[in-house]
């Protein structure tokens, strides 16, 4: 019976984390600054950006340092990610093993943000859930590239050189928002990639 107990106390706390019960506490917390998307600034972050611009945008305590598993950079600083295997609100994802050097990708979920009661907006009007056909005449432009089933990306021009604006649409709604380079959108979006960057790059 003891055992018993344990268990099911161990499955509510489970449970707990994730259905985002603790959301808010602890480090990783997402609290943008800034809640627009533009060709100019993503929530407030351009490549120019310093780790600790980043830091001073999105929220001071990132869950931060190497990823352990090579997939999509050596790095990375996510936000709103309270336990394993959670959603996260924003991640940036750097080509060296230190947060902070050699950026390529910056990413929110725009659906989880406004779970946890952050809404995030590009400067046209476009928020979770906007319907593909009403995106597509705001950023008339952006190329169309289909991803896994039920998935579909749009890519437009940044205003920074070597960097490109992806949406991603889930089901015909907008899901997810990234500001990333041109090689990243060009091995890992345009064509399926199991890890970026190459062998051989920044360490």
């Amino acid at each position: 019976m003891r055992t018993s107990g344990v268990i099911v106390a161990l499955t509510s706390s489970l449970l707990l984390l994730q259905s985002g019960a603790f959301a808010g506490s602890g480090s990783g917390a997402f609290r943008p600054k800034s809640h627009v998307i533009s060709r100019t600034s993503f929530l407030g972050v351009t490549p120019r950006s310093t780790y600790s611009q980043v830091q001073a945008q999105w929220g001071r305590s990132p869950n931060a340092g190497p990823r352990l598993v090579r997939t999509i950079g050596r790095s990375s600083a996510r936000w709103g990610n309270y336990f394993a295997f959670g959603p996260t609100a924003a991640v940036a994802y750097y080509a060296d093993r230190r947060p902070g050097r050699s950026p390529f990708r910056y990413s929110v979920d725009l659906a989880y943000s406004r779970e946890t009661g952050v809404e995030l907006r590009t400067a046209r009007g476009d928020r979770a859930g906007s319907p593909v056909a009403a995106f597509r005449r705001r950023w008339p432009g952006a190329r169309r590239y289909v991803s896994e089933p039920g998935y579909t990306w749009y890519v437009a021009p940044s205003a920074h050189r070597g960097w490109q604006l992806a949406f991603l649409f889930a089901a015909g709604q907008l899901k997810q928002a990234e500001l990333a380079t041109s090689g990243y959108v060009g091995s890992c979006i345009a064509r399926r990639c199991s890890a970026y960057p190459a062998a051989g790059g920044s360490s």
